[in-house]
């Protein structure tokens, strides 16, 4: 689950359409490839699902500002790595949006900066479910990617 507060999240961005699904919504919802958690399961048996999912490729990183509604880092503790205290969280995200790791740092931000993409050889719309694009040399969050990052960091009073 990406955010306990998904339901203010929906009434923001589709005030229109019904939430059947309450916080389990499909848009609130991250999955690891499970498959690939299995086989790894078979090589070491000892291996968690947080260790699973550190381990995953980091595609693309994002400074966010504190927001009391982000509870990522209370929900799953083992994605924050190092202090907890700055000005801004830095976001690991691999390329389907599951997060990766979290991240205090001292940049001070009023609003998500794309801070680092993996490199690839094709758009990267095509890599992260279009939350990133190619503008130009320079990667940038879509609408869609910032409507994303909003759900997980509200940087704003939700309704």
């Amino acid at each position: 689950m990406l955010n306990g507060h998904f339901n203010e999240w929906q009434s923001k961005y589709f005030p229109k359409d019904i939430n059947r699904h309450g916080i389990y919504n499909g848009m609130n919802l991250a999955g690891l490839d499970i498959g690939r958690f299995y086989l790894q399961l078979q090589k070491n048996p000892t291996l968690t699902v947080a260790q699973f999912v550190q381990g995953g490729e980091p595609w693309y990183r994002v400074v966010v500002p504190r927001s009391p509604q982000m509870d990522l880092q209370e929900r799953y503790p083992w994605l924050v790595q190092g202090s907890q205290t700055g000005r801004s969280w830095e976001l690991t995200f691999d390329r389907t949006g599951l997060p990766l790791r979290i991240r205090a740092v001292e940049e001070s931000t009023s609003e998500p900066i794309l801070s680092w993409v993996h490199p690839s050889p094709y758009p990267q719309n095509w890599m992260t479910k279009d939350h990133i694009r190619n503008h130009g040399s320079i990667p940038a969050l879509t609408v869609e990617g910032r409507r994303f990052i909003d759900l997980i960091c509200p940087s704003g009073p939700l309704k």
